[in-house]
């Protein structure tokens, strides 16, 4: 089954425990103020799919955001990480001098599962989210 396929409403809220995938687990998904856990299937499809590509695991930063969470950071109004639909992630160590290369990861895998990416070159991290308009949008 193509799992980017999958309509937005069968996402779901998961226990922490849960396995999402063979590299993932809920719990690195969970939001840091209440716990619960929310992403759906094209955000997974587009990590394990960078994470193949890059070849090296992937730290997540944050992931899902409840809306008091999400107003407590300072988190964009109608942000996708409350909608399980974005994930924030470290540049790997590997890349860390030379993230030109993980960007070139980052952006293949964008443009196959239709999402949008931004680096944060201050904090090391890119912000990925999925089932955006138009496709490969970035800022």
């Amino acid at each position: 089954m193509d799992l980017t396929k999958i309509p937005l409403r069968l996402a779901r809220v998961l226990p922490g425990s849960y396995s999402l995938s063979e590299h993932f687990a809920a719990s690195e998904f969970a939001c840091r103020h209440c716990g619960k856990v929310f992403i759906t299937p094209p955000l997974l499809v587009m990590l394990e799919k960078l994470r193949s590509l890059a070849g090296v695991p992937l730290t997540i930063c944050s992931g899902y955001r409840c809306p008091t969470h999400n107003r407590a950071i300072g988190g964009a109004p109608h942000s996708k990480h409350c909608l399980g639909m974005a994930v924030d992630i470290a540049v790997p160590d590997k890349y860390r001098d030379n993230p030109a290369y993980f960007i070139e990861a980052v952006e293949t895998v964008v443009k196959e599962v239709h999402g949008g990416y931004h680096y944060y070159p201050a904090g090391h991290f890119i912000h990925m989210d999925c089932w955006v308009w138009p496709p490969d949008r970035r800022w």
